[in-house]
């Protein structure tokens, strides 16, 4: 994760050239099926957090397979390892995270 400064401003939401089909990155993710509530939703205008203090809709750039998510105080770099239309698998400098619908 990184601090914004390597962006002038936090650009708006942006898709270039998926590597995966975005109708199977778009829709209701969790890490924990039973968990409360999912963890998140994509689409194609914000990734947004269900359970986040402040504004829960972040912009993002999908380019190929790198999802740069600009949270409020962050930028989360992402690489899409794995996109199906039941699982979500993100690689980040936090490890590895396996989402499901």
């Amino acid at each position: 994760m990184n601090s914004h400064k390597e962006f002038d401003s936090i650009p708006k939401t942006q898709i270039n050239n998926p590597k995966f089909p975005v109708e199977e990155l778009f829709g209701i993710w969790t890490t924990d099926s039973d968990g409360p509530h999912a963890d998140f939703r994509l689409d194609s205008n914000s990734f947004y957090v269900v359970d986040y203090d402040a504004n829960g809709g972040m912009s993002y750039i999908l380019k190929e397979d790198s999802l740069i998510i600009f949270f409020n105080e962050f930028t989360s770099k992402n690489k899409l390892l794995k996109v199906d239309k039941d699982s979500l698998i993100l690689g980040s400098e936090d490890g590895i995270t396996r989402n499901i619908r």
